[in-house]
């Protein structure tokens, strides 16, 4: 996986639990997880962000807020990463 759809998946995540929980320091402690580890691992850029995230905790995140709020597995967190990464990237996510 590239850096960049590594970033969506990123940021498709940090949106979802901002828009569950309002903000993320809410998110971790109903997670469980240490404020500054979600943070340095949901951030796409920056001093704090961490190099790599592991496939552990991108599990974690998607299956609370599967089993929390509804939602979609691995597979759709991923397909709407790529959607979100063919937007910044300007291009027509359908492919039309």
């Amino acid at each position: 996986m590239g850096k960049d759809q590594a970033d969506a998946i990123r940021a498709e995540l940090r949106d979802r639990l901002i828009a569950a929980y309002g903000d993320l320091k809410t998110a971790s402690d109903a997670i469980g997880i240490p404020y500054k580890t979600l943070y340095r691992n949901l951030t796409t850029s920056g001093k704090d962000r961490t190099s790599t995230v592991t496939l552990d905790f991108i599990v974690q995140i998607i299956n609370h807020l599967r089993d929390n709020f509804g939602g979609d597995d691995i597979g759709g967190v991923n397909e709407a990463a790529l959607k979100r990464k063919s937007r910044d990237r300007g291009e027509d996510p359908a492919g039309a």
